[in-house]
């Protein structure tokens, strides 16, 4: 838990990348980046080429200030788009921060229910490395640590075997 919080994950250049090709997808699909939907695809090809050159990750981008990222894409987007791109960029990375584990406790067994889940949601995507949303029945799976009332206590209990034949 201290690793966590000392140094929270963020997106490394390929998933940053990865993150981009999506979001140019979703652009044309839903509403809510609706903003998007007018950026033709050689532009997006040439931004992501922009951003493939300069090795951007997520907390490359989000050391970046409005004018410096702007600077980045002038001659690839047109000035609105830049802008628009920019707000949404910084929207969804918030978005998905805020779904990341984050606790102030240090310690496993002082975690109730929610944050346990959260953490072993967070341990199989990012440290495994495991393509939990369509490997695992999320759901699910958070109905069996609410229904089980499980602790950071109970779930330090258990051993290896227990939790992968009863709730992975």
């Amino acid at each position: 838990l201290i690793q966590m919080q000392n140094a929270p994950q963020t997106m490394n250049h390929r998933e940053f990348i990865k993150f981009l090709k999506t979001l140019q997808i979703r652009s044309k699909k839903e509403d809510k980046l609706s903003s998007l939907k007018g950026i033709p695809t050689e532009s997006w090809k040439a931004m992501i080429a922009k951003f493939e050159t300069a090795q951007m990750s997520e907390a490359y981008f989000s050391g970046l200030t409005k004018k410096q990222f702007g600077t980045t894409l002038r001659k690839t987007l047109a000035t609105g788009y830049i802008v628009k791109l920019h707000k949404v960029l910084r929207e969804e990375l918030q978005e998905l921060a805020q779904k990341r584990f984050f606790t102030e406790k240090t310690r496993v067994e002082k975690c109730d229910g929610k944050e346990i889940f959260q953490l072993l949601w967070t341990v199989l995507k990012d440290t495994d490395k495991m393509d939990i949303e369509n490997d695992l029945d999320l759901n699910k799976l958070k109905q069996l640590f609410t229904s089980s009332n499980m602790t950071g206590e109970k779930f330090c209990a258990l051993d290896e075997e227990d939790i992968i034949c009863n709730f992975i």
